[in-house]
């Protein structure tokens, strides 16, 4: 079920265009974040808002939450006139960084941050190098705690439940490596990450821990997701700990993690639940999800750099949390964040700037628009490459409700490798790059594309025709 939107949240961009002005002052104790000068014919990102007129914002804001971020509404909607009416699209591109001619269709692997919250970072590093001491011995906690304070609140946590960890990984790591130490169950999903199945099988050999996992198979559907952990649950009813995705990888789908959550936790199971893909991509609300445990990345689809995510921990959940680096205490906060707040001398600012990609996002409209835009354009992003290769994508409903779409590629006669070679055939050739995988091994190959507010349909169009290009050169049926 797609999370509800609430007018509040509709409306705090428009609010937020409405005040005297962009931006919060900055207080005296913070480095000096005004943007340098930007390169000839750049924009440094201090006036994006001069294209989105309120009232413009307001009636897109309006429709939104009258069709909710249903992939079948969004698909309806002309997505080009929407992205012209929030600024989206094309030039955008302006605000990031890219090189000339890369157009990035996978934005899901490593995100892009925009200009102006990388100028914000290294403002941060200059005022840790400026003064060692003080920001290791005191700003730094000082600068954490108020960025936790907004990104808990952005996720609808409290702050002393936060801790900053430099990626999903780390933080999953960190609960695993915590709390299995042999003697139990741990179920987790085929769909897993490879990351969590490697974790998983490191605590296996080293701690004799029991893993259970349970495959989910096409046609993916919620019922059939809640159906087979039911069914695996019934089948090892001394499972004590779960994994689970909320939104997953490769394929891309966004599963029913509420009703997930709430089936393991009425048999006794705690849950940790990897949010990689969710903060900044879709509406969240970790206090309401129930779970013990919850790690996102930042720099996914937050726009903060590289480097930066959060660790949710119920209060229950705290006491034997550890990261997996053991060093100094840091200052301040719960017991559970002293842990995590010091692993040694290392750059924080990643952290710090998740504040400034929270006010860039404020900046360009606010989440509403941003995941609408983003669900319409990967629901029709998809169409326009299926019709184009004469294939079909993989999930409908409320499972496609992201901005990552699964399209399955043609069959290749005569060139089995081509599938598997096209991420880096795209690379060499047209300056692109989308993630190929299969399903099952020797089973038809299917591609994911991302989408983004700097993407528009033209990077679609561009992508179908290469890829027919590819194939008519590299495969004896072409497409």
């Amino acid at each position: 079920m797609i999370p509800h939107i609430p007018r509040s949240l509709l409306l705090f961009p428009l609010l937020f265009l409405l005040s005297s002005s962009a931006s919060a002052p900055i207080p005296s104790s913070s480095p000096d974040l005004s943007p340098d000068p930007s390169p000839a014919g750049d924009d440094d990102g201090g006036s994006l808002l001069t294209d989105v007129s309120s009232a413009t914002l307001n009636s897109v804001l309006d429709n939104i939450l009258e069709i909710g971020l249903h992939p079948e509404a969004m698909s309806k909607v002309d997505v080009t006139s929407l992205g012209d009416s929030l600024g989206f699209g094309p030039k955008m591109r302006r605000h990031f960084t890219f090189e000339q001619g890369l157009v990035n269709l996978n934005h899901g692997s490593y995100g892009a941050t925009p200009r102006i919250v990388l100028r914000r970072q290294e403002a941060w590093r200059r005022r840790m190098e400026a003064s060692p001491d003080a920001w290791f011995r005191v700003d730094q906690y000082a600068e954490m705690d108020q960025v936790r304070a907004e990104v808990a609140e952005y996720i609808g946590g409290d702050a002393e439940d936060v801790a900053f960890v430099a990626n999903t990984s780390g933080g999953v790591n960190a609960v695993l490596r915590s709390l299995l130490r042999g003697g139990g169950k741990v179920l987790c999903l085929n769909l897993a990450y490879q990351m969590v199945k490697n974790a998983l099988s490191y605590i296996q050999e080293a701690f004799g821990e029991a893993v259970v996992t349970v495959e989910i198979l096409p046609p993916f559907t919620q019922e059939g997701v809640l159906a087979a952990v039911e069914a695996a649950l019934e089948a090892n009813p001394d499972v004590s700990f779960a994994v689970v995705d909320h939104i997953t990888s490769c394929p891309a789908m966004v599963l029913p993690v509420e009703q997930l959550v709430a089936m393991l936790k009425r048999k006794g199971v705690k849950v940790l639940v990897d949010g990689a893909h969710a903060i900044g991509h879709v509406p969240l609300d970790v206090s309401a999800l129930g779970a013990d445990f919850y790690v996102s990345n930042g720099h996914k689809w937050l726009y903060s750099p590289k480097s930066s995510a959060v660790l949710w921990a119920s209060k229950d959940a705290q006491k034997d949390l550890y990261p997996t680096t053991i060093s100094g205490l840091g200052k301040g906060g719960t017991p559970f964040q002293l842990q995590f707040s010091y692993l040694g001398t290392s750059d924080v600012t990643a952290y710090v700037a998740m504040g400034d990609a929270l006010s860039f996002r404020r900046r360009i409209g606010g989440d509403a628009a941003i995941m609408a835009y983003l669900i319409a354009l990967s629901s029709q992003g998809g169409d326009l490459l299926a019709a184009r290769w004469k294939t079909s994508t993989l999930v409908s409903g409320d499972m496609a409700a992201c901005a990552m779409v699964n399209v399955r590629l043609p069959p290749c006669d005569g060139n089995a490798t081509a599938p598997r070679d096209l991420p880096w055939t795209l690379m060499e050739e047209y300056h692109t790059w989308v993630p190929t995988y299969q399903l099952v091994a020797g089973g038809d190959w299917w591609v994911r594309v991302s989408a983004q507010v700097y993407n528009g349909l033209g990077d679609y169009e561009m992508l179908a025709n290469a890829v027919i290009a590819i194939y008519t050169k590299s495969c004896s049926n072409g497409i």
